[in-house]
């Protein structure tokens, strides 16, 4: 068994000059954070089925897919790393799940030819962007956890609020649709379709919050 000083060594030599898991995290946030933006933006814009915003955000998603394969790979080869190992593992297969989670909505939208959710299905699509950025935030913070678990708590907190206000909103949007009598069913089915994938995103969100609470937990 490794020392607890020889651990701290290990770990100091490895953010000095290995792989820093902690800024690999940021930056699986980062992309989410930015592929959640640009498709709020094309909502806004009108252009949420175009072909331009599939292409732009599975660029993204490729970089942080090779991010996400760059932890995993570390995680094998790595003799000492900053935390357990599964915890660390499964962190970064979450995060790079909203990345997957948001490009989905955008291919949705381009194989429907989708462009205007209406009043609710916005609101879920800014909660979405909102949730991403308080994430974002909370990568940014995981590296000094011991001395930033209140404020990191907080933001964990938040996103969880999102998803749940979201959760709220889709159930309304989604009981609206098939109350609505004269709304083509075509149509109905559409925008369910939509209203899902975005609400599946948020879940992405929340689940990658939920790993940061629990390997905090586990490490504090």
């Amino acid at each position: 068994m490794i020392s607890e000083l020889t651990y701290k060594k290990g770990y100091a030599m490895q953010k000095r000059d290995g792989f820093d898991y902690f800024d690999a995290f940021s930056k699986q946030a980062a992309y989410a954070q930015e592929m959640a933006l640009n498709l709020e933006s094309a909502l806004e814009a009108g252009e949420l089925g175009t072909r331009e915003l599939i292409d732009a955000l599975h660029t993204v998603e490729n970089d942080a897919d090779q991010v996400n394969h760059e932890i995993q790979a570390h995680l094998l080869s790595d003799f000492v790393v900053p935390m357990e190992r599964d915890g660390l593992g499964s962190l970064a297969h979450a995060l790079d799940d909203v990345s997957d989670a948001i490009e989905e909505v955008s291919l949705n939208a381009y194989i429907f030819g989708f462009s205007s959710f209406g009043e609710k299905g916005s609101l879920m699509v800014g909660m979405l962007s909102s949730a991403c950025s308080v994430l974002c935030s909370a990568t940014d913070e995981l590296g000094d956890y011991r001395k930033r678990s209140a404020e990191l708590k907080r933001m964990l907190v938040q996103v969880q609020t999102y998803e749940s206000e979201c959760d709220r909103i889709f159930v309304e949007a989604a009981h609206a649709l098939y109350a609505d009598g004269g709304l083509d069913a075509e149509r109905r089915r559409i925008l369910h379709t939509m209203l899902r994938v975005v609400e599946d995103a948020m879940d992405a969100v929340e689940n990658a919050a939920e790993r940061i609470e629990s390997i905090v937990a586990e490490n504090i």
